[in-house]
């Protein structure tokens, strides 16, 4: 992060020092709200401010000029990063969804196949009504977010499960994050566990008298998905964010 920081002072005006920091600074509150509801690890969030001061602008790969009016490069950056993300959790988890679903231990509740069939209709009306208008990369990239919503809505609760590991306070780690949902409710109300733990947490976790918690120990780490969405954008820039691109 300080290299980064130096870089930018080094390499650009003030004006688009300026404009880095201030695009840093939403990034890095927007990820430490994340990473303090345990949606992202530190390293995730040092990692993305880092990218914001190093690329305030779009770079000028193949010949294109860099404009403010274009979304801060963090933004495409986030987004093929998000997407490439639902793409290897919708595959990595689908055969053990299919195999459960074959032996009946998923049971999804009518209310969410009512939920589902409703975004399907909308989804196909979304289809029907724009496509003509709108480009194929940005239709693609909006259809594989919907089956995500899609997939998450109908199986949500199996893919968290899958990603849970019932742990001793000895072998929790610091910037380990608590299944809570999947812990007795009495237990966490009692002790007034948090998600993320931290070294505070995790103190208190070594004192309480339970032999195990639930911990999302079997998430995938963001930063290879931060890797490629960084590669992606800068081979396509927006050409899969923006409605018009084509």
């Amino acid at each position: 992060l300080a290299v980064s920081f130096l870089l930018c002072v080094i390499s650009f005006s003030i004006e688009i020092i300026a404009y880095s920091l201030a695009v840093a600074l939403i990034a890095g509150l927007a990820g430490f709200f994340a990473y303090k509801m345990g949606q992202v690890g530190g390293a995730d969030v040092y990692a993305i401010v880092s990218l914001s001061l190093l690329l305030p602008q779009k770079p000028g790969l193949f010949g294109q000029d860099a404009s403010f009016l274009s979304l801060p490069p963090i933004f495409t950056i986030l987004f093929y990063s998000i997407l490439i993300f639902c793409i290897y959790i919708m595959l990595s988890t689908f055969p053990a969804v299919f195999r459960a679903i074959r032996k009946g231990e998923i049971a999804i509740p009518p209310i969410r196949m009512l939920e589902a069939g409703a975004l399907a209709i909308l989804y196909a009306v979304f289809i029907l009504s724009a496509s003509q208008f709108l480009s194929p990369a940005y239709l693609l990239s909006f259809s594989i977010i919907f089956l995500f919503a899609v997939f998450f809505l109908l199986f949500g609760q199996f893919l968290k499960k899958s990603f849970i590991s019932f742990l001793p306070a000895k072998k929790i780690e610091e910037e380990d994050v608590l299944a809570l949902e999947f812990m007795e409710k009495e237990i966490v109300k009692k002790y007034s566990l948090p998600s993320l733990v931290g070294s505070r947490e995790l103190y208190l976790l070594k004192k309480l008298p339970l032999k195990q918690f639930a911990v999302y120990s079997k998430m995938p780490f963001f930063l290879p998905f931060l890797l490629l969405g960084l590669i992606l954008s800068l081979f396509f820039g927006e050409l899969f964010l923006l409605p018009f691109a084509w």
